[in-house]
């Protein structure tokens, strides 16, 4: 079964970005047109995070695993088999749980753009942003388009630099306002995302 699968599908395991782009128009325009259809208007929001060449929604799922030990116990009964510095490794403080941590970018027809990891679910989603090389490989995948399509992810990543590839919601001003347009715009987003929520849920039901 896995030969067959790898003979016949491993492209789209190897370089699901590549297999994808010709679609990236497509996807952005199907985003946007779920936002006029809740009458969110973008306007000349571009550089806000409003949605205009978003394609995709990135964002990183856990999955739980069992507190981590030594495994057989070879010292003969008693013997601690807990490893303090295994358990922090992949314990999560934040989600206080054990596990291991995939980014992925999703696609509005519920496809997975692109998958890497796993790491230690004690990396931040920034941490996974940076090692996954997600931002450079978006720009060499489109180095020869003139638009620059990119992806939209929570408010983790408001404060990544690069708003080319990766957008978020549009921060408050440093009154803590934020005018009733950019709160329509991030309340749209944050709807149309949600499909990256049922994939993770949909997946953890089956796995």
């Amino acid at each position: 079964m896995v030969y067959f699968f790898m003979s016949n599908w491993s492209y789209l395991l190897e370089d699901n970005m590549q297999f994808w782009k010709p679609y990236l128009p497509s996807f952005a325009t199907a985003i946007r047109d779920h936002l006029d259809a809740g009458k969110v208007f973008l306007g000349r929001a571009k550089a806000k995070g409003s949605g205009q060449r978003v394609f995709g929604f990135l964002d990183n799922t856990i999955v739980p695993t069992s507190r981590l030990g030594y495994g057989p116990v070879s010292e003969g009964e008693g013997t601690s088999r807990i490893c303090p510095m295994l358990q922090r490794a992949f314990c999560s403080g934040w989600e206080n749980l054990h596990g291991l941590k995939w980014q992925t970018v999703d696609l509005p027809n519920g496809m997975f753009f692109n998958i890497w990891g796993p790491v230690s679910c004690s990396h931040s989603d920034l941490n996974t942003l940076s090692d996954s090389n997600l931002i450079s490989s978006l720009e060499l995948l489109q180095e020869d388009k003139p638009i620059k399509y990119c992806v939209y992810g929570d408010s983790a990543y408001t404060d990544v630099p690069n708003k080319l590839y990766v957008q978020s919601p549009i921060k408050s001003s440093g009154d803590g306002s934020l005018k009733s347009r950019y709160v329509s715009i991030n309340n749209g987003m944050s709807n149309a995302r949600n499909l990256i929520e049922w994939n993770y849920g949909v997946n953890g039901d089956l796995w």
